[in-house]
């Protein structure tokens, strides 16, 4: 076969785009008249397919910088991020007070130097625990365990308060008054 026919083999839509190039840019169509010229079939396709590549190399240069700026922003919001957590731990070891967080379901998810000396558990070993476990209060005047302060929270929807003469019993078996 001859160059054209060879290159008709290649891509079957050029039998029809030969005939008449009339729905062909007219870049594309001087690229088909180097093939008719009998330039051959290997300078046909590179002339054919060189400006759809260098538009999808276009393409994907324009893609990569946008994701690159994507990046970026969030390369900078997660050090943001690291900043505010550092700044709100610091925060929460300053406290002269115990504080210990739970998630919805009452597991500590954080604890505070003050609050792990007195619960007796380091924050790893609380982190997941329910509170009750960590967290054990009775009524001193009575000896009974009250209500999961978390539980009349979530109940309530708001902070709450824990009974005068709460006891807290360490991990030890050390009752603190709290």
């Amino acid at each position: 076969p001859d160059a054209k026919q060879a290159f008709a083999l290649v891509v079957p839509e050029l039998d029809v785009m030969l005939g008449t190039g009339t729905y062909m840019s007219g870049a594309t169509r001087a690229q088909l008249r180097l093939l008719r010229a009998g330039y051959g079939v290997f300078l046909a396709l590179l002339a054919l397919f060189a400006l759809p590549v260098s538009l999808s190399l276009r393409a994907l240069a324009q893609r990569n910088r946008l994701l690159l700026r994507e990046v970026k922003v969030r390369e900078r919001m997660e050090l943001e991020l690291r900043d505010s957590l550092e700044r709100l731990r610091i925060t929460l070891d300053s406290i002269g007070d115990a504080v210990i967080a739970t998630d919805t379901e009452g597991r500590v998810t954080g604890m505070n130097p003050v609050a792990a000396t007195l619960t007796g558990f380091s924050q790893a070993e609380a982190l997941g625990r329910p509170l009750e476990e960590v967290f054990r209060i009775l009524d001193g005047d009575t000896g009974r365990e009250p209500e999961s302060p978390v539980a009349r929270a979530m109940a309530g929807g708001m902070t709450t308060g824990l009974p005068e003469h709460t006891v807290l019993r360490a991990r030890d078996g050390a009752e603190h008054l709290v």
